[in-house]
């Protein structure tokens, strides 16, 4: 696996009761984002108190492949499509729709870890259906497209 920073755990303070012998259990958030498709990490959360101690725990996670996300509502002919570079380098992204009565640039390139909205416009053509899907591609990086599906 990989110890690469794709854990972030901001500094929080927990106020609990004194616990009793089997301790007491508490929460914190732990935001995943990682790099890599496929790949494992582990990272350790260290958890500290003055008066109990530190405490390491061991912080798991693994970058599945993109699923399929939406029905996007396209209103008054267009969609913004929040996307993030989430990779650690800038690389360059291919947008296609499957329908030709909706369009999207073609490519875009992004730095690291930056977000863009990815327009999608749709011309109403009543010999092509009312739903599309947004393909948005990454070759070298992923290997498969994370798939947006559009509605009109």
């Amino acid at each position: 696996g990989k110890s690469s920073g794709a854990f972030e755990c901001k500094p929080t303070t927990v106020a609990a009761a004194p616990a009793g012998p089997n301790g007491l259990e508490q929460q914190v958030e732990v935001t995943f984002e990682p790099s890599s498709i496929h790949d494992n990490y582990h990272e350790t959360l260290l958890v500290s108190s003055a008066t109990g101690g530190e405490y390491a725990c061991q912080v798991n996670g693994r970058c599945l492949p993109p699923k399929p996300s939406g029905p996007f509502e396209v209103v008054k002919g267009t969609v913004q499509i929040t996307w993030k570079n989430v990779f650690s380098k800038q690389v360059e992204f291919f947008y296609s729709v499957d329908n030709p009565a909706f369009s999207v640039k073609a490519s875009e390139s992004l730095a690291a870890k930056k977000t863009t909205n990815v327009a999608v416009t749709y011309k109403e053509d009543p010999s092509k259906p009312r739903t599309a899907k947004l393909m948005i591609s990454c070759p070298g990086e992923a290997p498969s497209p994370w798939v947006f599906y559009l509605q009109a």
